[in-house]
């Protein structure tokens, strides 16, 4: 059996070379993006995994043998406010608990 002429070996070189290329642009890529973009991507998977979203859905009446509504839903309204953005923005979390309070037309709760 005759062995691999040159202009294969330098194919398969060349082939080669170029993976190696791209392989090194790519692991370079991804550093790049880890090192240089990690905290601006470390925030936004933050902000999406602890992003709550309530969907409330419409539940249909419920009626007796003489067509009555026995049971129908209502819609409710709901506020809530992040204590932990309250500290880190420094305000003080009795004023806004008494501005939201007037806000809402309801009285202050203690704890």
């Amino acid at each position: 059996m005759a062995s691999p002429n040159i202009s294969l070996k330098k194919r398969l070189l060349f082939i080669l070379g170029v993976f190696t290329f791209f392989t090194a642009l790519l692991v370079f890529r991804i550093g790049w993006i880890q090192i240089a973009n990690g905290q601006e991507y470390q925030q936004k998977a933050y902000e999406q995994q602890t992003n709550n979203r309530t969907i409330s859905p419409k539940r249909g009446t419920i009626y007796d043998r003489n067509m009555k509504p026995l049971a129908v839903s209502g819609s409710v309204e709901t506020v809530t406010i992040n204590p932990q953005m309250v500290r880190e923005l420094n305000k003080d979390v009795d004023l806004v608990a008494g501005g939201l309070a007037e806000i809402l037309e309801m009285t202050k709760g203690n704890k």
